[in-house]
């Protein structure tokens, strides 16, 4: 009795896990819920103190000068902080001058009246501009009329100002006092401290304000001290913005009706702590009131939550490397073997039935755009849309709650060890930050921060590393006869361990660029396609796969008396049940236990043929494969695939996209920004035409790489490149400097070169020397 190949593996199906009763009660309410609920009792609260109109009356200028009126100011100090540079432009007429005027005086206007409204409704000090001429203003105007707008720049508000330096200074001054008491012996009395609300808020705003401003000196010290002196200044940019956002956020905590909110929780709080002291004590103490009851409640449930994510998000991290160990380990037990179509090895398939487009499912010898658009498959990018969809429901279904899920996945790689780093990363980071919403990688040495841009070139190189020949790591090195990528077979000893592991990182990477919408430049084997989607092998694949093989082993058996003539070309008195030898396997193995001792018959051929050609297919690195599909159903399982219908060349679309970048669709669906004048126009000019006539293919995939970062469009084409690209002329730079790249904003920068000949060497010159990303 001959065995069979298995069906279907039993680790192909869908894996969820139950989240715990604990977790779900835990993680039961979200964010805005408890704030709505605390608000609630807080307001409860006032009510039984007779102070809730007082407080509302508080809220109400606290949102009015505190938010609405600073967030204004902030906006019109920053917006004038960045436009100065605009006045001094070379092409800028005398117009647009006079209108960069005209908005810089409406900017200030607005800024200097949310000052005036601020002291206005905190009741600060403002006095009249001249004050010689007070007696003839003897009442201000109402400020909320056009007229109290327009006369606003008479007003000073002193008030404001006296608040901001007193901010500034309240931290050194209370230092100064701590100082004189600790030191001096001074009595406390004597020294002037904090004794009014807003004097602690001035300290804490001052403190908060003072941490910032080290914070951006020290970012700017170290890049003065820095070798990268003329590198970007986001980094600086992005501290004193954070800044920023921590000082004016801390400056609304403060604000007088919130601090009535942290001190009614303080005091619940508090009267806990009392209470249980006085118990133990076995004295007397005060009641609680409901709302202070539930309030309490609501702390400690806080308080077990914050213990339950931190705990569960580390126990999570440790539980990665375990059950990538487990997945190795089930790969390694139970090997993969790739199902057939029914009638496999019956007959011979004809020449041309095999070359026709759209029969059976095997893979044909056409361009996959073109076949993808004659199958009518336009929808291919909505279709990976609703597989995301479905997997992040599925990732919640396997959750507590959203709080557990990780909201960003940060990779640090250095590059001169991208594929170590990668594949370490990939193998020990949990399925669910794999798939966190965000994505942000950070290349040692380099000083780009990304937005984008870092993300798609770390596809890109890991992929291309993948496929690198000349690195014994790499796991899809090997080509196969149709010039596709197979696996490559792992050498004994340590290096087939660690070739296990290098596949099953390879399959999670597959997995995670179809999920992050990142092609790949690489064509993975059609026979890899049908493995992910546990789909039966024709053999119209096996033709495909490998047409010398096909034609000397398997046309020659289905012929009468085959069996006879195989074994006279072979060299072979009689024909065994032993795989064909092949470059990586040079040694032939049996397809069955004791087939080196089991004759081929023309009665038995026909099986023969099947375990042949299924050995062929995967036998060469069958443990190899084995673990890619495991890393691969782990990000993306095989049952979301199946019940979207997706077929294997959409599959191979979704995982490399489109090849060679066409230009016309490049330049239809991207946009110029460039300077005025003819010149710039003709520049653009020269660049379409360079890269639709002058660059070769693979040059028009560098300069993608260059200016994206990823050297393939997406599946769906240039159409779906967000956001589109573009061309921009600089009038900044010279003639002679080499184009620039924003891969972030899918933008290059090219200047006004003298001609066509001038850009096309520039340009050249540029792609080829790309190492690295400064800004992405």
């Amino acid at each position: 009795m001959l065995p069979t190949l298995s069906s279907r593996p039993e680790h192909a199906s869908l894996r969820t896990h139950r989240p715990s009763c604990l977790g779900r009660c835990l993680l039961l309410a979200r964010g805005w819920q408890l704030l709505l609920a605390v608000l609630l009792l807080f307001s409860v609260h006032l009510w039984r103190e007779d102070k809730l109109w007082e407080w509302m009356g508080m809220a109400g200028v606290a949102i009015q000068a505190d938010f609405f009126y600073a967030t204004c100011f902030l906006f019109s100090v920053l917006a004038i902080c960045c436009w100065p540079g605009s006045l001094v432009m070379p092409r800028a007429r005398y117009e647009t001058r006079a209108g960069f005027a005209v908005m810089c005086m409406a900017i200030l206007t607005i800024g200097w009246f949310s000052l005036v409204k601020i002291a206005e409704l905190h009741s600060l000090q403002i006095d009249f501009i001249f004050p010689q001429l007070k007696a003839w203003c003897t009442e201000r105007p109402d400020f909320d009329t056009p007229h109290g707008i327009a006369s606003c720049w008479l007003w000073v508000p002193v008030g404001v100002f006296y608040s901001c330096r007193s901010s500034i200074c309240r931290p050194w001054l209370h230092f100064a006092v701590n100082m004189l008491v600790w030191c001096c012996y001074m009595p406390e009395d004597s020294c002037k401290r904090c004794r009014h609300w807003w004097e602690w808020r001035e300290l804490v705003v001052g403190l908060v304000f003072w941490m910032c401003l080290a914070a951006v000196i020290l970012v700017a010290v170290s890049r003065l001290m820095s070798r990268h002196q003329d590198s970007d200044r986001t980094a600086l940019a992005a501290v004193a913005f954070a800044g920023t956002v921590v000082t004016f956020a801390t400056f609304l905590l403060t604000s007088l009706p919130l601090i009535w909110l942290w001190a009614f929780l303080v005091a619940s709080l508090r009267k806990l702590f009392t209470f249980f002291l006085a118990r133990c004590n076995r004295t007397q103490t005060a009641g609680f009131f409901p709302e202070e009851v539930i309030v309490i409640i609501i702390g400690l449930w806080l308080l077990t939550r914050m213990c339950y994510l931190i705990v569960g998000r580390s126990l999570e991290r440790r539980r990665a490397v375990r059950r990538t160990e487990e997945g190795l380990r089930r790969a390694l037990a139970d090997p993969f073997r790739a199902e057939l179509e029914e009638g496999f090895g019956m007959n011979v398939v004809d020449d041309v039935e095999a070359l026709e487009p759209g029969l059976g499912t095997s893979f044909v010898h056409l361009p996959l755009e073109d076949k993808l658009h004659a199958e009518g498959l336009v929808h291919l990018q909505s279709k990976r849309r609703l597989l995301i969809a479905a997997r992040r429901r599925l990732l919640r279904s396997e959750v507590a709650g959203d709080a557990l899920l990780p909201s960003r996945l940060s990779l640090h790689i250095r590059r001169p060890n991208l594929l170590h780093d990668s594949m370490q990363a990939l193998l020990v980071r949990p399925i669910a930050e794999l798939l966190a919403p965000s994505m942000s990688v950070g290349f040692e040495g380099e000083q780009g921060v990304d937005a984008g841009g870092l993300s798609r070139d770390w596809f890109d190189s890991v992929a291309r590393a993948l496929a690198d020949i000349e690195l014994g790591c790499a796991p899809l090195a090997a080509t196969a006869p149709d010039a596709t990528l197979q696996l490559r077979p792992a050498t004994l000893g340590r290096a087939e361990v660690d070739g296990m592991r290098a596949s099953y990182a390879a399959g999670r990477f597959l997995a995670l660029a179809i999920l992050r919408e990142q092609p790949l430049p690489i064509l993975i084997s059609p026979l890899i396609c049908k493995h992910l989607l546990l789909q039966p092998i024709g053999m119209r694949d096996v033709r495909q796969f490998d047409p010398d093989f096909f034609r000397h082993r398997v046309e020659r058996l289905l012929e009468p008396d085959g069996v006879a003539g195989v074994a006279s070309l072979t060299c072979q008195p009689e024909l065994r049940f032993l795989s064909a030898p092949t470059a990586a396997r040079p040694e032939p193995w049996e397809l069955m236990p004791g087939g080196a001792a089991i004759v081929v018959t023309e009665d038995s051929k026909t099986e023969y043929i099947r375990l042949l050609c299924e050995a062929r297919a995967c036998g060469e690195a069958r443990h190899e494969l084995t673990c890619l599909l495991h890393g691969f159903w782990d990000v993306l399982p095989w049952q979301l695939l199946s019940s979207h219908k997706v077929s294997a060349e959409e599959l191979s679309a979704l995982i490399s996209g489109t090849c060679d970048p066409d230009p016309a669709e490049w330049r239809k669906h991207s946009r110029s920004t460039s300077a005025r004048g003819q010149a710039a126009a003709q520049v653009v000019e020269w660049f379409w035409e360079a890269v639709a006539c002058e660059l070769a293919p693979d040059s028009r995939s560098a300069l993608l790489r260059f200016a994206t970062g990823a050297s393939r469009p997406p599946a769906g084409g240039f159409a779906d490149l967000k956001p589109r690209f573009s061309v921009e002329v600089s009038a900044l730079g010279s003639p002679d400097h080499l184009p620039q790249a924003h891969t972030c904003a899918n933008k290059l920068v090219l200047h006004l070169y003298h001609s066509k000949a001038q850009l096309l060497e520039k340009l050249l010159l540029a792609i080829s020397s790309d190492e690295g990303f400064g800004t992405a």
